[in-house]
């Protein structure tokens, strides 16, 4: 029975590995885009649309599952992200938060990790390519749109600029958009393309215009860091697992403890906030009462309606805390896992350039969830690659050294 299986999963693999590159590229960026929130579509008026959008985004989730446990089966990655899905669902029905919220908000997100982790390790070039141009396009049409109407469309509620929403989320196509490009560069030993410079050019040039300067802050030091890597020794140091210590670090000084003010000089000139960070300290201390009033294992389940100072928002704007929110104690426990278990994987690789390219995107999406809740499809994709990477990595110098050429390109090498 057992041979039996392997039988069907190799026939499985061997026919997914024969999948034409254009098409099977074509096909991931298809899923990527519905499984992906864009402004634009949410507020078109006509419900038709929306729902149409919502169907397709549900579909896309069950596609990108089947294909996880049809090629994967079953991993430590894979199960850490279920139980992180399950601690959210269950604060939903526990708390009366529909379901249906739990598709757009985080299941479109685990989703896509799991889709990467199942397809990136056999098809490296085609998942990469597919991001990278779902994410190019959107940066591409945020930049006309800020030419062609910089105060917003009409069709757009205020404080929606752009095709993918205000003016902090851009970033959020940018970044992958760059990052993929640096990696298809580094599969094609290349260290930079000049694909890579202008979809960077294409980013700086939005978040100017919009002049979101967290966004601006944001792509400088992941330039900086870029260049630092350049050095084999900086790079050995700054890895997943530094990247990780920092983060935690700064949430527990920001977050619990309010040592922000030894950062006033960054944080209100560099940043453009104040030592509130925008109200956001009323946020994070609302939400964090109204999960210890409500239940500390599992969470409230609605991630909205907390106090800034001024009035009511629409999330606990911080990636822990919202989850803190909509999973509780456990949500978090299983989050904080999937990140260590990624960190172990990126490590063991230190001297690599393209590992360094991932966990600098990574760290950089942590960076923002220090501000934003960030269940975007584009840092769960990282995370699924990141998991991943070394099979990739070792895959390519296999076949370097067979000196058999792989059939993963697409657009070219």
């Amino acid at each position: 029975m057992r041979e039996a299986r392997w039988a069907v999963a190799g026939q499985r693999l061997l026919a997914f590995k024969r999948m034409n590159p254009r098409s099977l590229t074509l096909g991931l960026a298809v899923l990527l885009f519905f499984l992906m929130r864009h402004s634009a579509i949410d507020y078109v008026d006509s419900r038709v649309v929306v729902e149409l959008f919502q169907w397709l985004r549900v579909a896309g989730i069950v596609v990108s599952f089947v294909v996880y446990v049809r090629l994967v089966g079953w991993d430590l990655f894979g199960s850490l992200c279920s139980a992180m899905g399950c601690c959210i669902c269950f604060s939903y029905v526990l708390n009366g938060v529909p379901l249906w919220y739990f598709a757009s908000q985080w299941g479109a997100p685990i989703a896509s990790a799991l889709l990467v982790r199942a397809v990136a390790p056999r098809r490296p070039r085609e998942t990469l390519w597919a991001m990278c141009i779902v994410c190019s396009t959107v940066s591409v049409l945020n930049l006309i749109s800020i030419i062609l109407s910089p105060g917003g469309f009409s069709w757009l509620p205020a404080g929606v600029d752009m095709i993918s929403g205000g003016k902090n989320s851009s970033i959020i196509y940018i970044l992958p958009s760059v990052m993929c490009s640096c990696l298809l560069d580094s599969l094609s030993d290349r260290r930079l393309s000049a694909r890579s410079v202008l979809l960077f050019a294409i980013g700086v040039a939005q978040v100017t215009l919009e002049y979101s300067s967290t966004s601006l802050v944001a792509l400088g030091l992941i330039a900086l860091v870029m260049l630092a890597d350049q050095v084999p020794r900086v790079r050995s140091l700054l890895n997943m697992d530094t990247y990780l210590v920092l983060f935690f670090t700064f949430f527990v000084a920001i977050v619990v403890f309010r040592f922000q003010g030894v950062a006033e000089p960054f944080i209100q000139g560099a940043l453009g906030k104040d030592l509130t960070f925008t109200g956001r300290t009323y946020v994070w201390d609302d939400a964090i009462r109204r999960v210890i009033d409500t239940n500390i294992l599992f969470g409230c389940g609605n991630d909205g309606g907390f106090f800034n100072g001024v009035g009511a928002v629409g999330s606990a704007h911080n990636m822990i805390v919202g989850l803190f929110v909509q999973g509780g104690a456990l949500g978090v426990a299983c989050f904080v896992a999937l990140l260590v278990a990624v960190s172990r994987h990126l490590t063991m690789r230190p001297e690599s350039w393209s590992v360094a390219v991932v966990s600098l995107t990574i760290a950089a999406f942590l960076v923002l969830g220090m501000m934003e809740v960030t269940r975007w499809v584009s840092f769960f994709y990282f995370l699924g690659l990141g998991c991943c990477w070394n099979e990739i990595l070792s895959a390519e110098k296999v076949a370097q050294r067979s000196g058999k050429a792989k059939d993963f390109g697409v657009i070219g090498s």
